[in-house]
């Protein structure tokens, strides 16, 4: 995924933290959808849901390790 204008990008590890209580809110307010599984074949984007969408799963599924 690394190709083009992002071939000089690196990978950079986001505490779930500040993705949950940042991140997500930034990326909601502008109405942005993520690929949670992308995959590399040219006809399909893999698994894309709406920030809010991550946002409320996450949330759901941390709240089994309360």
């Amino acid at each position: 995924f690394i190709a083009g204008d992002w071939s000089d990008a690196k990978p950079t590890a986001i505490e779930l933290d500040d993705w949950i209580e940042t991140w997500l809110p930034n990326m909601m307010a502008d109405g942005v959808q993520l690929a949670v599984f992308p995959v590399i074949a040219k006809t399909e984007h893999g698994v894309v849901v709406p920030a809010a969408q991550l946002l409320q799963d996450l949330q759901e599924e941390l709240k089994k390790y309360e």
